[in-house]
C-alpha cells in the first residue's frame, strides 16, 4: 500500500511499512533516524525510491508519538481500578482548583484591560 501525502504525492513507502521499520530498528537496538529507517525501508522492505529526509522525519515522529500513546494507556490500564479511581477523583479536584485560578486570573486581565477604555470615555465626555 502506498500512502499520499498531504500535498498529494505519492510516497514509496507506507505508514505500515515505516513501523515495521521502526519496530526492526528497534529489535537491532539501532537508532531510529531517517537513515537507519531509510536503509531498513530498501533492504528489508522492498522500498525502490529514497524517501524525503523531511517526510521520513515527520512520518517516524508520527509512528513513535502513537506507539508512546499506546504503550502509557496500556500502562494506565493496567492499573488496579481503585489506583485509578482515587486519581480521577484527585484530578477533578485539581480542575477545579485551576479553573478558578484561570478564571480569576482572566477576570483581573479583562478588569484591568477595561479601566483604560473606561478612563477616554469619561474624558471624551468631558469634551
Amino acid at each position: 500500500m502506498v500512502d499520499e501525502n498531504k500535498g498529494g504525492r505519492k510516497r514509496s513507502y507506507s505508514t505500515e511499512q515505516v513501523e515495521t521499520a521502526v519496530e526492526i530498528a528497534e529489535a537491532l537496538r539501532e537508532a531510529v533516524t531517517a537513515q537507519s529507517i531509510t536503509r531498513i525501508l530498501k533492504s528489508e522492505l522492498g522500498v525502490k525510491a529514497t524517501p524525503r529526509k523531511e517526510t521520513l522525519e515527520s512520518e517516524i515522529q508520527t509512528v513513535l508519538d502513537r506507539r508512546e500513546r499506546q504503550r502509557n494507556a496500556q500502562m494506565i490500564a493496567e492499573l488496579p481500578e481503585v489506583l485509578r479511581g482515587t486519581v480521577a477523583e484527585f484530578a477533578s479536584d485539581e480542575e477545579e482548583r485551576f479553573l478558578l485560578a484561570a478564571a480569576t486570573a482572566y477576570r483581573t486581565l479583562t478588569d484591568e484591560s477595561r479601566k483604560p477604555i473606561e478612563s477616554a470615555h469619561r474624558y471624551i465626555a468631558l469634551l
